[in-house]
């Protein structure tokens, strides 16, 4: 079976590492560029890369299956619906060189215009984990 979803998203980092490896010091450091988002922890890959491993799911899900979840993520997050307002977490749109930015953003409509948009741009999303050493097997 091919995969059948596209990649909307035109750049996506991933942070990995082993504790202590420097992880937090660079997710410190990208979000002082402007066309890189805020960092996003995405626990859904904590569960997907173990179940390709011990193969209780296929290659071929695993792919379609990241794809259309980051595809989501990321148009959520770029209009706002998945913002973190709290102050002095990491993940705090506050800790993003343009937090005004985001809060614009929420006065964006939903639709083709917006994923248009995003295409456009050269944003820039990323994600920070420590199991995402079998992630080359799927992409």
């Amino acid at each position: 079976m091919q995969h059948a979803h596209s990649k909307q998203i035109p750049k996506i980092i991933f942070i990995d590492g082993l504790p202590r490896a420097g992880k937090s010091v660079l997710s410190g450091i990208l979000p002082c560029y402007k066309e890189v988002e805020q960092i996003r922890f995405l626990t859904i890959i904590e569960h997907i890369l173990p179940a390709l491993r011990f193969k209780t799911i296929n290659k071929d899900f695993a792919k379609s299956l990241m794809t259309t979840y980051l595809n989501e993520y990321c148009y959520e997050s770029y209009i706002g619906r998945s913002l973190n307002l709290r102050k002095k977490e990491q993940s705090s749109i506050y800790e993003h060189i343009s937090p005004k930015m985001y809060l614009k953003r929420l006065k964006k409509k939903d639709g083709t215009k917006t994923i248009n948009e995003i295409k456009k741009k050269k944003i820039i999303f990323y994600f920070k984990h420590m199991t995402l050493s079998q992630i080359i097997d799927i992409f």
